[in-house]
Order: structure tokens, then C-alpha cells, then sequence
């Protein structure tokens, strides 16, 4: 007798039903042709590495991507690609086939502190200051409306704690910068994924959310950290593990100089210097990216900045760990010219 149960199982393999078998050939074919097409690109989104197809629109700094067959894409995604970024907007719900969204090209760097004083920055967009920056509005109308933008931000478990009347410095340059104030919050507009869940902290998904921030202009306050471009700065306080550890070595590096040399010390709770093997970290701003170079040998931090008197004041931000993590301290380096 013959058993027809292989058969049946091998015919089962690109699906159940005829339409079955159509989208898994479909999705063969648009999977192939994605991969000889120019528009094929490898980038990182939220840091994590992903093929997508990436086409162009009218405008320079809105570009379609499209996710491959039985992958995913998310708005409030952060697309690193090309030395830029940019922020997926909104994608489509339809993705049987394979998704497809927007993304805008990322013109502001939002810096602040949270409830513990820590750092956070994260990279957003804003419609109202890429048509100001192309002149698609009149001179006329900018100057009655331009303090004005709303900005899309990832949702996350640090910018969802952002509420009206937290200030914030936006700017490209540390002179004087523009200081604004947060006039409006919307987390509902184009979050088509939220759910009666977002009133249940435990099981809260950030996933695939955008969040809209309006800003107005506001005057500087004494407060406001220029240099580190954060508004209403405050020392952070730290938490009481009793451990703690030291970068030793001058903060400042010669443009056009040799490396800077630092070292580390770690103590435990009782103030007793012990033995761990130092970490080290170097952040740039994103205009100052690559311009800082960190050089770790035997322990030591060795810190050179590139030669070009334009980055005399500038900084970058040094920090020291231990290879568990449990220590943590950081340093601003700045950069001075080679004969002040």
C-alpha cells in the first residue's frame, strides 16, 4: 500500500491552501529581487543590524523603507545608514508580503537628565524645521512662527517621562544656544498600536510608538549647561554602594598635540584601593563624531583630538568603568589650543 502522507507533506511545505503558496512564492521573488536591487541597503536600526530596501521621495530627507519578507520594521526606530540618521515614522500594517514606512532624516539631538541625573540624548525630527531650513516657508511667515516646532521622538521608558514645561537647549552651536520650553505632548497621534495595555505599567510595549513634543522659545537660565548642551543641569547624585573610582590625569588635550594619558583607580566601600581592569569609553558629540580618538593600552586612556583649531573648546566625554559594570565614573576632556 502506498503511504502518500510524504507526498502530502512535501506539497504542505510552502503552505496549506493555494493562496498559501502564492504569498510564499511572492515572498521568494520580492526577496531575490531585493537583493540584486541598488536600493538594497545594510544599516543598523536601534543598533541591530538589518537588510531593508531604501528608496528615495521627493524630498531629500524623507526616504521609503521597506522590510524584507518575514521581517520587521517599527516606527520610532532610529535608522543608522550612510553616516546619518534617521527616524522611522510610520509603517504599514499591511506586511503579509513584506512592511513598508517612512523615515525622516534626524535634525535635532535632544540632551537632558532624567530623575537620577543621568545623561540621556536621543536623535529626533522635525518637519517644521526642515521646511524653515529649505525655504518652503516665506521669510514673512518665519519670522511670526519659527519659535514654534513639534519634534518626533522614540517613545521610550526615558522620553515617555518627558512632560510640559521641561526645558531643553536646541541648537548646533554652544555659543548662546537657543534655549525652548515643552508647550504640548502628544504619545496618540500616528500610534496606531496602542492599546488598552499603555494603562498597565507591567505589560506597557514601547514598541512601534512615536512621540510628538512641541517646543516654543524660552529664555537661558543660569542653570542651563552650554558646554554639555543639557538645560537646568544638576550634579547627579550617586548611588550609595559605597564604591567608587577616580580618573586621574588632566582634563584637556592639545589640538595639534601628543595624546593625553589617564589612569584609573577603584576603591571599595571601606575606601581601600583595589585592583580592577579598567574600562574605557569615549563619546563625541554627533557634529564631533570621529574627531576624539581614545586609545586604551595597559590600563591607561590615551586621548588625541584631531588637528584643526576649530575644535579648540569643544568635548567629549571620558568615562571609566569596571568590566562588571559596578563602577562608573566620567570626565568631560576638553580640547585647548597647543599653546594656551
Amino acid at each position: 500500500m502506498v503511504d502518500w502522507s510524504t507526498y502530502e507533506n512535501a506539497l504542505k511545505v510552502q503552505g496549506d491552501t493555494r493562496r498559501d503558496r502564492v504569498i510564499y512564492q511572492t515572498k521568494r521573488i520580492v526577496a531575490d529581487r531585493a537583493r540584486n536591487s541598488p536600493a538594497y541597503k545594510s544599516v543598523l536600526i536601534d543598533g541591530v543590524v538589518q537588510n531593508v530596501v531604501i528608496t528615495s521621495s521627493t524630498e531629500m530627507f524623507h526616504k521609503k523603507i521597506n522590510a524584507l519578507p518575514n521581517e520587521h520594521i517599527y516606527s520610532g526606530s532610529i535608522v543608522e545608514w550612510n553616516k546619518r540618521h534617521f527616524i522611522i515614522t510610520n509603517t504599514d500594517t499591511e506586511d503579509e508580503i513584506y512592511q513598508r514606512g517612512e523615515m525622516y532624516e534626524c535634525n535635532v539631538y535632544l540632551r537632558w537628565q532624567n530623575e537620577k541625573g543621568d545623561v540621556i540624548a536621543r536623535y529626533g525630527y522635525s518637519d517644521d524645521i526642515s521646511k524653515f531650513a529649505a525655504g518652503v516657508v516665506n521669510a514673512a511667515l518665519q519670522q511670526g512662527i519659527q519659535q514654534t516646532y513639534t519634534i518626533q521622538f522614540p517613545l521610550d521608558e526615558e522620553t515617555i517621562k518627558i512632560r510640559r514645561d521641561k526645558r531643553f537647549l536646541i541648537d548646533i552651536t554652544h555659543d548662546n544656544p537657543a534655549a525652548y520650553i515643552v508647550t504640548n505632548r502628544n504619545i496618540t497621534n500616528g500610534n496606531d498600536s496602542i492599546t488598552p495595555a499603555i494603562y498597565d505599567d507591567d505589560d506597557f510595549d514601547f514598541k512601534d510608538k512615536v512621540l510628538y513634543l512641541t517646543f516654543s522659545q524660552t529664555q537661558l537660565s543660569e542653570k542651563d549647561n552650554t558646554e554639555l548642551m543639557i538645560a537646568d543641569y544638576f550634579e547627579p547624585n550617586p548611588e550609595p554602594t559605597g564604591l567608587t573610582c577616580e580618573i586621574i590625569g588632566t582634563p584637556t588635550v592639545k589640538v595639534g598635540g601628543s595624546s593625553r594619558r589617564f589612569s584609573a583607580k577603584f576603591y571599595d566601600a571601606e575606601g581601600e584601593e583595589v585592583t580592577k581592569t579598567p574600562v574605557w569609553t569615549l563619546i563625541n558629540t554627533p557634529e564631533n563624531e570621529g574627531k576624539f580618538t581614545l586609545r586604551q593600552d595597559d590600563g591607561y586612556a590615551y586621548v588625541s583630538v584631531t588637528n584643526n583649531l576649530n575644535m579648540i573648546g569643544e568635548q567629549a566625554e571620558l568615562i571609566l568603568r569596571d568590566e562588571s559594570g559596578v563602577y562608573e565614573q566620567t570626565m568631560f576632556v576638553k580640547a585647548v589650543s597647543m599653546y594656551g
